[in-house]
């Protein structure tokens, strides 16, 4: 479809962003051209992608998906920075015009390069499944991706949250090469708010468990004037606390941390969603433990009441 003028403003204001990271790395004239390369190449690709139905947000996600301001602007610098002595030298008088005088026979293709041969661009996340970590490592090294994701997933199987920490880390690694882009916006302060809050709300889960097994006791041996006898099996919350806590900890952190890095296909809402159906079913478990105990002693002073 062809762009409306709400595409237009925001894949301008998109173009903005990337010029104000560039800044002054680069001539006024380098700037220019760069900028009017990529700027076509852009909306050609938009043109396959965006409907008139799209909301503004969904708009500049797809923009960001290209790869966020600051790795384009890296990019150009990099490319445009390095070509610029031999773009001097090697160019003709007419090439080397400002792109707006130019002729349309002497503009450059919409769908073409704006990079000189052998530079190296980051590789695209359009075909992601989550971080595109997999992609990339299997294109590199001319390997079969589907293989290397099943190895991927029979490691996380295997070790659980340190393949997915590792997984996490190496992204992060590529992407500050400039080696991979984004599948989606990054949110930084995510990175620090998912699993600050995860583990907030199971500490309270976990203390109120401790804490109310601690009241039950005090109750007990204030109003019965006596101590709570041996629950054995009932008291298994009091026994089992801090390995559940712990445990918890281990399986929905790292979880928490993946949910807020940028997946592809919206991986990072059924993430989250499933971290927090995994902290509800703690705060159950818990709530089952108090409500053993308290099973435990009634079922005891029953036993007392009629033997």
């Amino acid at each position: 479809m062809e762009l409306t003028e709400k595409h237009i403003l925001h894949v301008s204001r998109y173009i903005s962003e990337i010029e104000e990271k560039i800044g002054d790395q680069l001539s006024a004239n380098q700037r220019e051209r760069a900028l009017a390369r990529l700027h076509a190449r852009i909306e050609e690709k938009l043109k396959t992608s965006l409907t008139s139905e799209m909301e503004d947000a969904e708009i500049m996600q797809l923009l960001y998906k290209m790869g966020q301001p600051e790795t384009q602007a890296a990019i150009l610098v990099r490319v445009w920075g390095d070509a610029s002595a031999s773009d001097t030298a090697s160019t003709s008088p007419e090439d080397r015009q400002e792109p707006g005088s130019r002729t349309g026979a002497e503009k450059p293709a919409t769908g073409s390069s704006a990079t000189p041969a052998g530079a190296s661009l980051p590789q695209s996340a359009d075909n992601a499944v989550w971080l595109g970590v997999a992609g990339y490592i299997a294109e590199k090294n001319k390997w079969p991706t589907w293989a290397l994701r099943f190895l991927f997933v029979l490691m996380g199987l295997i070790s659980g949250p340190v393949a997915l920490m590792l997984y996490m880390l190496v992204f992060v690694v590529l992407r500050a090469r400039g080696s991979i882009q984004s599948p989606a916006r990054f949110h930084p302060t995510r990175i620090v708010l998912n699993p600050l809050f995860t583990g907030a709300v199971m500490t309270l889960f976990y203390l109120g468990g401790i804490y109310g097994i601690q009241g039950i006791r005090m109750a007990h041996e204030k109003y019965l004037e006596r101590p709570v006898p041996p629950l054995n099996e009932w008291a298994w919350l009091e026994i089992e606390a801090g390995r559940m806590f712990f445990g918890a900890l281990l399986f929905l952190l790292p979880l928490a941390l993946f949910s807020a890095m940028p997946l592809a296909n919206r991986w990072d809402y059924s993430l989250k969603r499933f971290t927090q159906s995994g902290v509800v079913l703690y705060a159950i478990s818990v709530s089952f433990g108090l409500a053993s105990f308290i099973t435990g002693i009634i079922i005891n002073f029953v036993n007392e009441f009629a033997g």
